[in-house]
């Protein structure tokens, strides 16, 4: 395999329905790599949805026309953007390689791997694969061979964990591809901050979320279990951190008058690692996957259920807890069972933060999608 450090100015496009806020630092990451010529390829967006272009300072990205097709999951609507031009906006860039986003992109992903065929370009696949313990929707399923026929032809597969290696093992004809990055943030400089505050057990038990609120987070699971634990811990408080228009709302009209104990904080951008150190446990009732990695980095333990994978890699049984069937009676008990021993935390926090400082660094996230772009490039 060749060192993709001497092979200078590979040409790279990135094609990606919107620019994600917590994507911005790796993309970033992409331009400084002397190795490599890069271009974003990106949509407009929608407003009042997770599909938003973040606050950026990327140089080198260029903003596609763009069609919006509304849908329905789980009584949620969403949004799946197509750019009907980016086939030619691929021949202008001409690039050596092209890195696609999942199955979530699957029309766009049709026009660049046409192009790639066509011009015998190469193509990473940058995918979770599938959630665990979820049904395969109806919509998904009528065009998952097609979905599979694109998975065998493309170059490399640089996927968030080793389910989704699972996942793709049974799936692609070559798992030499196959290149696991366990999906974490640029915890850098989360790392490098210390808590100032003396350990004071006297204080508030904290439970903290934070994240975008969205149905699939689960987070009336969350509060159900807090309106009971306070009832037993007395001396607590929820805090939830984080925007999410209609759903935030319904949320917090339902419940800010249940406890005062509950604190909705809306979206914080300045002063969250405060909210961070003086918590005792990081609750994520639902779906998600980065805020696990963002919260061991500050050193806070976690529980979760099945998020996107990546938990069963980020957290082993010393540093934080998986309840896989996460109902109101388990999660309860567990609250129940930390609050009484807030030492078990502690050490687990420090595990924790070890683990993301050594084992799933940022550097070592982007050294994985580098050696999956070489393999692209070779093969």
């Amino acid at each position: 395999m060749k060192n993709l450090d001497v092979m200078k100015n590979v040409k790279l496009a990135i094609v990606y329905q919107v620019i994600f806020h917590y994507r911005v630092p790796f993309y970033k990451e992409i331009e400084n790599d002397s190795s490599i010529s890069s271009i974003l390829l990106h949509g407009n967006g929608v407003k009042n949805t997770k599909l938003q272009n973040a606050s950026n300072n990327l140089n080198s990205k260029r903003k596609l026309f763009t069609l919006k097709f509304p849908y329905k999951k789980n009584n949620e609507k969403k949004y799946f953007t197509f750019f009907p031009f980016l086939f030619f906006s691929l021949v202008r860039v001409n690039p050596d390689v092209i890195l696609l986003e999942g199955a979530s992109s699957l029309i766009n992903n049709i026009s660049s791997i046409l192009y790639s065929k066509m011009f015998r370009k190469k193509v990473i696949y940058w995918s979770l694969g599938k959630l665990e313990n979820t049904e395969v929707s109806t919509q998904r399923s009528k065009v998952d061979k097609l979905i599979n026929f694109m998975e065998n032809k493309v170059n490399s597969i640089f996927t968030y964990s080793t389910i989704g290696r699972s996942y793709f093992e049974n799936r692609v004809d070559d798992p030499n591809k196959i290149f696991v990055g366990v999906n974490v943030l640029d915890t850098r400089e989360i790392l490098k901050k210390e808590s100032k505050k003396v350990l004071n057990f006297n204080r508030p038990f904290t439970i903290l979320f934070v994240g975008s609120i969205i149905p699939a987070k689960n987070l009336e699971l969350l509060i159900e279990v807090f309106l009971e634990f306070e009832k037993k811990c007395t001396n607590s408080r929820l805090d939830i951190i984080g925007s999410g228009a209609e759903y935030y709302n319904n949320l917090k009209q339902t419940y800010q008058s249940a406890s005062d104990n509950i604190h909705f904080h809306g979206r914080i951008t300045e002063g969250l690692e405060e909210y961070y150190f003086n918590s005792d446990i990081f609750v994520l009732p639902g779906l998600g996957g980065l805020a696990i990695c963002e919260s061991m980095a500050y050193g806070l333990p976690v529980v979760c259920s099945s998020a996107d994978g990546t938990e069963k890699d980020l957290i082993d049984n010393n540093s934080g807890f998986i309840i896989n069937d996460m109902t109101k009676e388990n999660l309860l008990n567990l609250l129940n069972k930390l609050s009484s021993d807030r030492s078990i935390l502690q050490e687990y926090g420090v595990n924790a933060k070890q683990r993301i400082k050594t084992k799933y660094s940022f550097e070592s996230y982007y050294d994985t999608f580098k050696k999956s772009l070489i393999y692209a490039y070779e093969n």
